[in-house]
């Protein structure tokens, strides 16, 4: 009997030094600071360290270590060529070792990435292997690990996010009074136009400080750098860069002024007011193998290779009124009292070989078609007018501000889902009914990666949790919250689609986690910041406790139904994705993103309405 009571005050010795799961459901993802300061038991960090989670579990902060890529911006599926791990990681493959081989750390919580089925260059072929590798290094320091993928972005359309190939697509665009109309190969896409502030990169960059539904910009350019399709946009002085709905190289969201760019300080921005510097028109265009930029302004031209000027451009520009082709055309009758011809856009493409230029001023145009890249040899000459340019669209006063060209073509970071040659063998895994292709269609990624594993490695992949990301579709074209009954019907139904096909799998007992969640809304500010004073803190405490609950963001009746769905799904864990509240997350503060503000009132940091909201749920 002594031994037994022995026995059994050892084991529990034993029990009481393993690490403690808090069972609550709530967590916070993106700052683990503020769920420390509410006192919830859950939250996850980027880029975590041994030092980070121990620093989480002395203020008795639950967490799941996410590792491997989870940023964009680099090919994630490199390999060291003498070791075979991975490199290009932002949470370093060594760092698996320190964390997972501390005693205190065994039986924790691993994803592996961030978002892979969103990831335009990472095919489920290849997070196969990715997964593999980390799994296998997890597991060999602690076999008790509970890993999971990362969390899944569950795209609308995941089949045809990989759909690429050689085709090519055309692309126009025109913009008027605050609108873009779309041509894609030539058929008009929309012609009521979409709002350029409803754009979410627009709203949350170029149109940020503009009236809503007026927005405008200077210029618009779309061009491949280094094979990404990069957008560019100019006004208010300030340039924007991005690919796709993300910034791109050193871009910010709240804009880089032009006159900080030495050709630019030098050149077109030299005779106009400090931080006020505007084009008429920017266009970059292959010529001979080079990337030249052509910029108009104030009736004069620059073309630039790099940073030096080129083609014999000068650093006090030429004027457009010299040159022959715009003094018979644009420019004949066009000069204003300052004796400056000026366009309301000049666009340069290329097509069938040619490099083609077309002007717009008012409601005409004039079209330039070059001998092949000579572009002092004008071979045809086209005049219009701008209705001709814009088929399908009504107007009173036809001008428009901008006109782009661009062509896509599917390149080899953007790999195909449907070109591995198992692709076929997997597919008909899931084939056999309507109910069934309807299945792979809504978790395509999903499933090629599970089965393309068991293929690769004649195994299933380690899956112990489900690990996904659910923000309704509408969060994508800036409409989120618009209705909130239609935004929790949408992340419902992401929800019952992935536990249909878990059931298919005989995957419905592993434990769901939504790792993030919220309606990512609209912007409000000014940030906060330490170091701003009182007054400028205050109107942003105000600003982003007001935008918690009014439409069209209404992210307080949206975090307290959305939870009740979670509930009623048998989600085992959740965490509100909190990416603001460091100042660094799009720029400015985001009305989903903050918990916290300073208070006039109280003269002090408080909690806002939304945070309260989450903390009464997680304390009900």
């Amino acid at each position: 009997m002594f031994k037994a009571l022995a026995s059994a005050l050892l084991a529990l010795n034993l029990t009481t030094t393993q690490p403690q799961i808090n069972n609550s459901p709530f967590g916070l993802s993106g700052n683990a600071d503020v769920a420390i300061k509410m006192g919830l038991p859950w939250s996850y960090t980027w880029m975590p360290t041994a030092q980070s989670i121990e620093h989480l579990k002395s203020n008795k902060i639950n967490t799941f270590i996410v590792v491997g890529h989870i940023m964009d911006g680099v090919p994630t599926h490199k390999y060291d060529k003498n070791t075979g791990n991975p490199i290009n990681t932002t949470v370093p493959f060594s760092e698996i070792a320190k964390i997972a081989s501390k005693p205190e750390n065994k039986g924790m919580y691993w994803a592996i990435g961030n978002e892979p089925d969103q990831r335009i260059f990472f095919t489920p072929y290849e997070y196969a292997e990715y997964y593999k590798k980390y799994t296998d290094e997890i597991l060999k320091y602690d076999n008790t690990a509970k890993i999971s993928f990362g969390g899944l972005a569950l795209p609308k359309y995941p089949y045809s996010t990989y759909e690429t190939n050689n085709k090519k697509t055309n692309y126009k665009t025109f913009i008027r009074n605050g609108k873009v109309y779309v041509y894609v190969n030539g058929k008009l896409t929309n012609k009521e136009g979409i709002l350029l502030d409803s754009i979410h990169r627009y709203r949350e960059g170029p149109c940020k400080d503009q009236k809503e539904g007026q927005c405008k910009f200077d210029t618009k350019n779309v061009t491949y750098i280094n094979k990404d399709l990069v957008e560019t946009i100019t006004v208010n002085g300030k340039y924007w860069n991005f690919v796709t709905s993300n910034l791109w190289g050193n871009s910010k969201w709240e804009g880089i002024y032009l006159d900080s760019i030495e050709r630019y300080k030098n050149g077109p921005c030299k005779d106009q007011p400090k931080n006020n510097c505007h084009f008429d028109s920017r266009n970059l265009t292959l010529n001979k193998g080079k990337l030249i930029e052509s910029i108009t302004a104030n009736g004069k031209y620059w073309l630039f290779y790099k940073e030096q000027l080129w083609g014999g451009s000068k650093p006090e520009g030429i004027e457009l009124k010299t040159v022959k082709r715009y003094k018979e055309g644009p420019c004949k009758h066009a000069v204003n009292t300052n004796n400056i011809c000026t366009f309301d856009t000049r666009t340069v493409t290329k097509q069938n070989g040619n490099i083609v230029e077309i002007v717009t001023r008012g409601n005409k145009y004039w079209k330039f078609i070059f001998e092949g890249e000579n572009t002092n040899k004008v071979k045809e000459k086209q005049e219009g007018t701008v209705q001709e340019l814009t088929p399908g669209v009504s107007c009173h006063t036809c001008k428009i501000e901008d006109l782009t060209f661009h062509q896509t073509i599917g390149e080899q970071k953007f790999k195909s889902l449907t070109s591995h040659r198992d692709f076929t063998k997997i597919k008909n895994t899931l084939n056999n009914n309507d109910n069934e292709r309807q299945l792979f269609k809504d978790n395509a990624w999903l499933h090629t990666f599970i089965e393309y594993y068991k293929i690769k490695y004649n195994k299933y992949p380690q899956i112990d949790w489900i690990n996904i990301h659910n923000y309704p579709d509408q969060t994508n074209y800036g409409n989120a919250g618009t209705d909130t009954d239609l935004a929790i019907n949408e992340a419902t139904q992401q929800i019952k689609s992935i536990k249909r096909y878990l059931s298919y799998k005989g995957m419905q007992s592993k434990p769901i986690w939504i790792t993030e969640f919220s309606l990512l809304g609209e912007t409000c500010g000014p940030q906060y910041d330490s170091n701003q004073n009182a007054n400028q803190n205050a109107e942003y405490f105000e600003d982003c406790n007001e935008k918690a609950t009014t439409l069209p963001y209404n992210q307080v009746e949206y975090m307290e139904k959305i939870i009740k769905v979670y509930k009623q799904e048998g989600i085992t864990r959740w965490f509100w994705f909190l990416g603001g509240e460091d100042r660094s997350y799009r720029g400015k503060n985001n009305s989903s993103d903050i918990f916290y503000g300073w208070d006039k009132t109280q003269n002090k940091e408080a909690i806002n309405k939304l945070g309260q909201k989450y903390l009464d749920l997680y304390k009900q």
